[in-house]
């Protein structure tokens, strides 16, 4: 046996044990059970806590995509967040009061094995809206249809921080209507690493990991911003064993899509406060910390730069360089016109 199998084997004995007791202390509080039949689309999957700025918003989004099988666990929320995504019908709510800090890949990996297994998985946190290249033209199922045709399993997207020209306290709090108005994105800080991701095969050599952009050239810190979001749950998929950013085990397709990231709608003040109390993210929440480090000397700092953009749909990112479409997927998408 070699060193990495062995690794692995430790890595997936580990992640059994804790799924077990996520599985435990699991309960179904709302909602219908996810339907077993394929529809076309995948099941959209999501861990949740005090997020009712974006459970509205996340369930049009996922709605509007094709999506019927929504799949949230809540992990202790004291707002409405509970009430918002029960009364969506396409939403099964769950509850888990493990920690955090200890069981939120386990969580991950609960979620994904108990409702995606041989099927398509779309893994997103709650301030992540998905999309992809010609997505006006190619809907998902055709989406996932080009890429059953090619034998990819995953999906790379890379994700991408929308913002307000500035940071304001109080004024987003409540506010259902953020996306009208976080619509600037930036490019410029973003550092570009080689793909390196165990056992995955890349369909594209041109993908790349992404870490900073404007959350580094504001706040500091280095976030990652690279993920596998939508992956095919069979044999030899890996989800979420080092980190909540990757599966291994994958063929990568040849096309990426993007993460909206909307982190600083809602009261990001409160959450930034908590995240640092309770020390429960990664590297005891140190970037986190960055944010409370810069926030404390200006509530209000500006985050529009001078390279900072108006965003108008995924395909400018293909333009610009963030995402990557290969040649045989610009033909796919062209025959959908």
């Amino acid at each position: 046996m070699t060193c990495q199998s062995s690794g692995t084997d430790i890595r997936l004995a580990t992640a059994v044990m804790e799924e077990q007791l996520v599985a435990e202390n699991i309960e179904h509080i709302g909602g219908p059970q996810p339907s077993l039949e394929e529809d076309g689309f995948p099941t959209v999957v999501s861990l949740v806590r005090d997020a009712e700025v974006y459970v509205e918003a996340f369930v049009g989004h996922y709605r509007s995509l094709g999506c019927r099988r929504i799949v949230m666990l809540d992990n202790g929320s004291s707002d409405r967040t509970v009430q918002i995504a029960g009364a969506a019908p396409e939403v099964t709510l769950m509850r888990c009061g493990l920690p955090f800090d200890r069981f939120k890949r386990a969580m991950r990996r609960y979620l994904t094995r108990a409702y995606c297994i041989h099927r398509w998985c779309l893994y997103v946190d709650i301030d992540e809206f998905f999309d992809y290249p010609d997505s006006d033209k190619v809907g998902l199922d055709r989406f996932l249809s080009y890429l059953e045709q090619h034998r990819f399993t995953a999906v790379v997207a890379q994700m991408l921080d929308l913002f307000p020209a500035r940071l304001s306290p109080t004024s987003d709090a409540g506010d259902l209507l953020f996306r009208s108005r976080h619509r600037l994105y930036d490019i410029a800080h973003i550092e570009r690493r080689p793909y390196l991701v165990p056992g995955n095969i890349l369909g594209d050599p041109r993908i790349e990991m992404y870490y900073g952009g404007i959350r580094a050239a504001v706040f500091g810190g280095n976030p990652w911003l690279t993920k596998h979001p939508l992956f095919f749950f069979d044999d030899n998929a890996l989800p979420f064993l080092e980190d909540s950013h990757r599966v291994e085990g994958a063929h990568v397709a040849d096309v990426t899509g993007v993460l909206y990231h909307y982190k600083f709608a809602g009261d990001f003040q409160a959450r930034v406060d908590r995240a640092v109390r309770e020390e429960n993210y990664y590297n005891a929440s140190h970037e986190y910390r960055c944010y409370a480090s810069v926030l404390r000397d200006d509530p209000f700092v500006e985050l529009k730069q001078k390279s900072s953009k108006d965003l108008n749909g995924p395909n400018i990112l293909i333009d610009n360089g963030f995402l990557i479409a290969s040649e045989r997927y610009k033909r796919f998408a062209a025959a959908h016109l």
